[in-house]
């Protein structure tokens, strides 16, 4: 059975995936903003190509990172599930400002809010201190956006 951790690792991950299937939407419906929605989506997919390797250490020393909370599994996948739909509607009705704005918004929610907190800590075990050095640029989304 899936303990809380892997089952809130694995909605983070698929919170990245699909952030970064909607930067790389916005990506080809803005051309005027693509290098930035492109620099964004590859990022995302970083983020969740680190959360990969943090479920993968889990697996083999059962400890994760303070930052990890497993109390916020059900926001994430609401925050998943509106993404899928906004998917849809941003294909169906492309909005530049409203683009900046979903962004905005999904970069300040609970799932990423939690990246970011454990993207800057800088006082995590030796056993952590690695993701926190790979993620060093791929931060501040939201402040970007």
């Amino acid at each position: 059975m899936m303990s809380d951790i892997e089952k809130y690792l694995n909605q983070a991950i698929e919170l990245e995936l699909n952030i970064s299937d909607l930067y790389l939407l916005f990506y080809s419906l803005f051309p005027q903003d693509s290098y930035f929605w492109w620099a964004l989506s590859i990022e995302e997919k970083n983020h969740a190509a680190l959360l990969k390797n943090l479920k993968q250490l889990y697996d083999v020393s059962h400890k994760v990172p303070d930052e990890i909370n497993p109390q916020n599994i059900d926001e994430i996948e609401s925050i998943n599930k509106a993404i899928k739909s906004g998917f849809l509607a941003f294909k169906e009705h492309p909005e530049r400002k409203k683009a900046f704005e979903y962004a905005l918004s999904l970069e300040q929610s609970a799932g990423e809010a939690h990246y970011q907190k454990f993207a800057e800590n800088e006082n995590l075990p030796p056993l952590f201190e690695v993701f926190r050095q790979l993620n060093m640029d791929d931060k501040n989304h939201a402040t970007r956006i």
